[in-house]
């Protein structure tokens, strides 16, 4: 009897899971370290249900989607405007940006990251005094931020507020609700 071999299939990448007509799976494409970064930004574990970890990080890449699309906290400017900083012609490209630890450093996501220009973002990871020396506070920026994430989201405000350990999540959450 001739054996046969088993061609192995490899895993579907958003492109191919797409065309398929099938929906990215948030786990998929992500290094154990990088799913337990954002498990633990909501005081959740790896241990927890895998239904859960699923919800957890769907909310979380719908929070950074939804950051990419807000106006700079700084200048105000949306992704696709064009400006003129120092005299030449810029487009803009706002990108959320963690004011304190990283998620690389185990940092929050919600209440920790504002959308900043490109530019600016690469200037505030090497200046520590960057929102101070724009008269801000990005403490304040970063909560007031999630908070207006969770008003428009009450879904999955509800969600943290009911799964997420978190205290500091679960209060932003609750503000969200609050400021509908």
């Amino acid at each position: 009897m001739k054996s046969r071999l088993l061609r192995r299939h490899r895993p579907l990448n958003r492109r191919s899971a797409k065309a398929h007509g099938l929906v990215h799976h948030p786990l998929h494409g992500l290094s154990k370290a990088e799913r337990n970064r954002r498990l633990v930004s909501l005081g959740l574990s790896r241990h927890d249900d895998e239904a859960l970890q699923t919800a957890a990080l769907a909310i979380v890449e719908r929070f950074r989607k939804w950051t990419d699309r807000a106006p700079c906290c700084v200048t105000g400017w949306r992704t696709g405007e064009v400006h003129e900083l120092e005299g030449q012609r810029y487009q803009v490209f706002v990108q959320w940006a963690h004011i304190q630890r990283t998620r690389g450093a185990y940092g929050a996501d919600f209440g920790n990251a504002v959308p900043l220009v490109d530019l600016l973002h690469r200037q505030q990871e090497h200046d520590a005094w960057f929102f101070a020396r724009r008269g801000l506070v990005a403490g304040v920026l970063a909560h007031a931020h999630a908070v207006r994430f969770f008003a428009a989201h009450p879904d999955d405000a509800a969600w943290i507020i009911q799964h997420a350990a978190d205290g500091d999540v679960v209060a932003l959450a609750t503000a969200g609700l609050e400021a509908r």
